[in-house]
């Protein structure tokens, strides 16, 4: 996930408290309606966006991705790619020993044992708000879950995309573009792995910051 960088996607106290501890709450917590004003940006400039996979980005796409915080690759994964991974992720969710994990998340978050926003890959499974009206027995399924973290350390399929040749190629251009020595970026590491699912009918996600 090549994401928005910098201070701008930061949002008010109002909308979103870290000092809360929601971050792996089983239930996402319902929030104040975001204001109109959140999508309505002072420029519209062209979208960084390109054809050529992860192998094609350019110098002047990180330029783009540098300016406006991200990238867009239209072809960045093939049809039976993508859905190998929706399968991957559900598998994930109905995973049991993957559940317990999570559930030890939020236990250790709401004792302050555990602070997400300092990274790591704990595992994190939160349902949308409405999936409290779904029986226990048939709620861990993909179209329930608001979002998924540290979950490729549970899963090779996905595992394997965090460890794809031009996919890290593309990372450490990106971090070598923003400062860094070629020499300092040959290992890399995953962060974070997120996903947000947002199914039909969950609260809406707003801008926010991914990198």
């Amino acid at each position: 996930h090549l994401g928005p960088q910098g201070g701008g996607g930061c949002l008010m106290a109002e909308y979103f408290d870290p000092t809360k501890k929601t971050d792996a709450l089983a239930f996402d917590v319902r929030t104040a309606p975001h204001p109109p004003s959140l999508y309505m940006p002072k420029l519209r400039p062209p979208l960084n966006s390109f054809q050529g996979g992860f192998a094609g980005i350019s110098s002047k796409a990180l330029d783009g991705f540098a300016d406006q915080g991200f990238v867009i690759v239209e072809d960045a994964l093939n049809g039976e790619e993508v859905s190998g991974i929706i399968k991957a992720l559900d598998m994930v969710v109905r995973d049991e020993s993957f559940r317990a994990a999570a559930t030890e998340t939020a236990q250790k978050q709401a004792s302050a044992e555990l602070n997400l926003a300092d990274g790591g890959c704990h595992p994190v499974l939160q349902y949308e708000n409405s999936a409290k009206d779904v029986p226990e027995t048939s709620r861990a399924r993909l179209w329930n879950v608001r979002k998924l973290m540290g979950f490729h350390e549970h899963s090779a399929v996905l595992r394997s995309v965090a460890e794809r040749p031009d996919l890290q190629a593309a990372v450490r251009g990106a971090l070598v573009r923003a400062g860094a020595r070629a020499e300092e970026v040959q290992e890399l590491e995953v962060f974070q792995s997120l996903a947000l699912l947002k199914p039909p009918g969950g609260r809406e996600k707003p801008w926010h910051q991914a990198c």
